[in-house]
């Protein structure tokens, strides 16, 4: 399951991808490959759900008796978990055809 943490560094990562300008970010590799320039409106999208207070709340508090609030952050963990798979799997996509470009060439 998703911790706090980890949400914390999915969403930093979700930051370089919608405001780096730099190329030689050692993070995220192809930083303004046209394909992410194309998606930065998604990724603007996501890290805004994902700063909302409540969400942000869900993983800062206990909440071991109420079941229905415990429910609700499995779900979002979960949604949250596998967004950050897709952009994960997004950008080692555009790394590895950058780096099939450079061999071919």
């Amino acid at each position: 399951m998703m911790t706090y943490v980890g949400l914390q560094m999915f969403m930093d990562k979700l930051k370089q991808l919608i405001h780096s300008e730099d190329d030689s970010d050692d993070d995220i590799p192809s930083i303004n490959h046209p394909a992410i320039i194309r998606e930065r409106p998604q990724f603007k999208l996501l890290y805004q759900e994902l700063d909302n207070p409540m969400i942000q709340t869900l993983f800062i508090h206990q909440h071991q008796h109420l079941q229905e609030v415990n429910d609700l952050k499995k779900r979002f963990t979960d949604a949250a978990e596998e967004a950050q798979y897709i952009v994960d799997l997004f950008v080692s996509g555009v790394h590895i055809g950058d780096n099939e470009l450079l061999t071919t060439s």
